[in-house]
């Protein structure tokens, strides 16, 4: 956390900043240190306890390090509030209203970091207002790195807790609802595995397993799947034989040797037939 928000700079909490979900009228998620919260248990502004004196002046700022659509090195603001006297949120500067986190499908956790500064006076930040209740996924772009050098002279840190998320289905309601542009969703493409060049006439190799290798996985997936629906009838349901490999045996009798291991793999479920 440290590293991606500060450039490696790092600093001793002397604040314990407290902050915790609503998920119901008597349960609550509090926020430790990376543990795990779902996206739909974010959709309302969290609680945030602290204890200091009431005549400090504090802000409070939450943002997405890993969260960002374009840029990996850009975040995502969430909510700041500037200017807070003691511990009272309500009566700070909102300078960016709060927004439920959004993680992508396909992308893995993401952190959520809440980080409180303690201000040494009162501190003008025109600059850095937000439009009311924006869902600007520009206009929300962030640096925490930026932000702190701007005000260093001014705030320093003194406390944070952070947690993670993954991709649930109030994600989707965000993208479509709020931010007002369709879910985008990332999956890992595999590397085409490598195969030899073919040969004509390759030798001591079964001639179908062979040429498997160099076909196309949909097409052999395809065979498979009409050799299934040749088995099962659509409003029966599939009974399995009481004793397949004795009755693979009998009807192997004769065939030749790539068939018999064809059909062997077929009764024990591996390779193409494992799903």
């Amino acid at each position: 956390v440290f590293r991606d928000l500060f450039g490696g700079a790092f600093f001793y909490p002397q604040v314990d900043l407290e902050v915790s979900y609503d998920i119901s009228e008597e349960d609550e998620v509090p926020v430790f240190h990376g543990n795990l919260i779902e996206p739909s248990q974010t959709s309302r502004v969290p609680n945030v306890h602290y204890e200091v004196d009431g005549d400090s002046l504090w802000t409070l700022l939450m943002t997405a390090p890993d969260s960002h659509l374009q840029d990996n090195n850009a975040e995502y603001l969430h909510w700041l509030v500037a200017n807070i006297p003691g511990n009272d949120i309500s009566k700070g500067e909102q300078l960016c209203d709060y927004l439920q986190v959004f993680p992508v499908k396909g992308t893995g956790f993401h952190r959520y970091v809440f980080i409180l500064f303690k201000q040494e006076q009162q501190i003008d930040f025109r600059d850095d207002r937000l439009s009311p209740n924006t869902c600007s996924l520009k206009e929300r772009t962030f640096n925490t790195f930026n932000f702190y050098e701007r005000h260093q002279d001014h705030m320093t840190p003194a406390g944070f807790c952070f947690f993670q998320s993954e991709h649930d289905e109030s994600v989707r309601d965000v993208f479509w609802n709020k931010l007002d542009m369709k879910e985008p969703s990332f999956e890992f493409v595999f590397p085409v595995p490598y195969h030899p060049i073919q040969k004509k006439f390759p030798h001591k190799k079964p001639f179908n397993l062979y040429l498997d290798r160099y076909r196309d996985i949909k097409d052999i997936n395809e065979e498979v799947l009409q050799e299934k629906l040749k088995t099962v009838h659509p409003f029966k349901p599939s009974t399995d034989p009481k004793y397949p490999l004795y009755r693979l045996q009998l009807e192997n009798r004769g065939l030749p040797s790539w068939l018999k291991k064809k059909r062997r793999n077929a009764t024990h479920k591996v390779m193409q037939w494992e799903d």
